[in-house]
C-alpha cells in the first residue's frame, strides 16, 4: 500500500505543428535558426503517454496541458481530469509569444490549483509498469532522480544546464556534478515559487528568450535548489545503465530511430521499466516516424478516456496514410536518382551480355530451343507478337524465313 496520500497532479509542455497559425507565428521569431522539425513534430506521443497513466498511474488527480497551441482534435478536452492551461495565463504578457521550454518551464509553479507535489513530463515520456505515488515522494519530500556526470557544454542542452550549475554554485558553493535522468521528474510547487524567487535576475534575463540559446538555465536549477536546501530526496543512477532496465528496473531513454532499428531497445520496454522516454531527433528518418506508432500500439493497444474514439482513430490512420504516402514517393524519387546516375547506366551497360545469356539459358531450361529463339526474334523485332495483325503484309521478310524453320509448311 503507498504510504504518501497527497494529491499529485501531471503537468506537460504540448506543441501542435498541425496548428498553422502557431506555425507561422514561430517562423516569425525562428528566421536563421535551428529549425529542426524533430523539436516540433507530432508523432501523436500524447496519446500513448496519457494511456499509460490510465493504465499505470490512474492515483493522478489532475492533467495539465501547457500550450499556446490549438489541441489536436483526438484528445478528449472534456474530460474532468484534464486542464488546458495557455501559457498567457502564466506567463507576463511582454514575453509573449514564447517558444522556449526552458523558459516556459519556469513559470509552471504558477499554474491555477497545481497541487503542491506535481510531476512534469514532455509528451514523449510514459510509464512502462505500475507505479504509486511512493516512487516520487517520500516523507511529503519529492525523490528527485538524477545521472552523476560531468557536465560538458556539447549543445544548448547541456549548455543550459551548465548554467544552472553555475548559478546554483555561485549562490551555494556547490556543485553537483549531476543531470537529469531524461524522464518523468517531480517537483514542490512551493520550492519552486521559492527557487524563482531567489534567482529572480537570473531568470529574468533568460525570459526574454523565444527561443532556446545558450544563455538559457535549464529547469535542472529548481532541483539543484532543492538538494542545496534539503527539500528533496536525492536518487542518482551511473549513466552507462541509462537504457539498460537488467541493471535498474526505474527507467529507459532512447531515440525512435534506435527503437525502430535495434531490437533490443524494444525488448528493453517489455521488460516494463516505471519510466521511460522514447525521443524523437535529427536521426529520425520517415520510415521511423511510421514504424514507431506500431511499436507503441503494441504496449498501449487500448485507446483511453482522454481521446475521442472516432476522432483519434481516424487521425490516427490518416496520418499513418500520409506518411506512406511521402516514404512511396521518397523511394521512388531514390529509385529514380539511381536509375539515372551514371554508375547505374555503365554497370547496365557492362553487365547487358551475361544478364541476356543468363536470361536465354533460363529460357532454354524453362521453355525449350524453339520458344527461346522466336522469343529472341521477337525482341529484336523479327518475329510478329502473337497479338499482331495477322497475314503476309505484316511479316517482315526475316520474319517469313524464321517462320519457314520454326513452322515447316505441311503438306497438303
Amino acid at each position: 500500500m503507498p504510504t504518501c496520500e497527497l494529491p499529485i497532479d501531471l503537468v506537460y509542455l504540448y506543441v501542435n505543428n498541425g496548428d498553422e497559425e502557431w506555425v507561422a507565428k514561430r517562423k516569425q521569431y525562428a528566421i536563421d535558426r535551428d529549425n529542426s522539425t524533430c523539436r516540433f513534430r507530432d508523432n501523436k506521443e500524447l496519446v500513448y503517454s496519457l494511456r499509460s497513466v490510465e493504465e499505470y498511474a490512474p492515483w493522478i488527480r489532475n492533467i495539465y496541458i501547457v500550450s499556446n497551441s490549438s489541441m489536436p482534435d483526438w484528445l478528449n478536452t472534456d474530460h474532468p481530469k484534464l486542464h488546458v492551461i495557455e501559457q498567457d495565463s502564466i506567463m507576463p504578457p511582454d514575453i509573449q509569444p514564447c517558444f522556449n521550454s526552458n523558459v516556459i518551464e519556469s513559470f509552471l509553479y504558477k499554474i491555477p490549483g497545481l497541487s503542491e507535489i506535481f510531476l512534469y513530463a514532455c509528451d514523449d515520456m510514459f510509464f512502462g509498469n505500475h507505479v504509486s505515488p511512493d516512487f516520487f515522494v517520500e516523507n511529503g519530500k519529492p525523490i528527485v532522480r538524477m545521472q552523476n556526470r560531468e557536465i560538458t557544454p556539447a549543445n544548448h542542452y547541456f549548455k543550459a544546464l551548465l548554467n544552472a550549475e553555475n548559478a546554483i554554485a555561485s549562490h551555494y558553493g556547490k556543485n553537483y556534478a549531476l543531470i537529469p535522468w531524461h524522464n518523468i521528474d517531480v517537483y514542490s510547487k512551493t520550492g519552486m515559487a521559492a527557487c524563482a524567487e531567489e534567482f529572480r535576475k537570473e531568470l529574468e534575463a533568460c525570459s526574454h528568450h523565444r527561443l532556446r540559446t545558450d544563455k538559457d538555465l535549464q529547469r535542472a536549477l529548481f532541483h539543484y535548489y532543492l538538494l542545496a536546501n534539503n527539500a528533496c530526496i536525492l536518487k542518482t543512477y551511473d549513466s552507462a545503465s541509462d537504457q539498460s532496465p537488467d541493471v535498474h528496473h526505474d527507467y529507459f531513454y532512447c531515440s525512435i530511430h534506435a527503437l525502430v532499428n535495434n531490437p533490443s531497445k524494444f525488448e528493453a520496454l517489455r521488460k516494463k521499466p516505471v519510466c521511460a522516454c522514447v525521443n524523437d531527433s535529427e536521426n529520425t528518418t520517415e520510415l521511423d516516424a511510421i514504424q514507431y506508432p506500431l511499436f507503441m500500439r503494441e504496449l498501449f493497444p487500448k485507446q483511453s478516456s482522454f481521446e475521442n474514439y472516432d476522432v483519434a482513430y481516424l487521425s490516427e490512420k490518416s496520418a499513418e496514410a500520409d506518411k506512406l504516402k511521402r516514404q512511396v514517393a521518397r523511394l521512388q524519387y531514390d529509385l529514380d536518382c539511381v536509375h539515372n546516375s551514371v554508375s547505374f547506366r555503365v554497370g547496365r551497360a557492362i553487365t547487358w551480355a551475361p544478364r541476356k545469356v543468363r536470361g536465354g539459358l533460363r529460357c532454354c531450361r524453362d521453355h525449350g530451343v524453339g520458344y527461346t529463339v522466336r522469343r529472341t526474334l521477337y525482341h529484336m523485332g523479327l518475329w510478329e507478337d502473337e497479338e499482331a495483325p495477322r497475314g503476309p503484309e505484316n511479316r517482315p521478310k526475316l520474319v517469313k524465313h524464321a517462320e519457314r524453320i520454326f513452322h515447316p509448311r505441311k503438306d497438303k
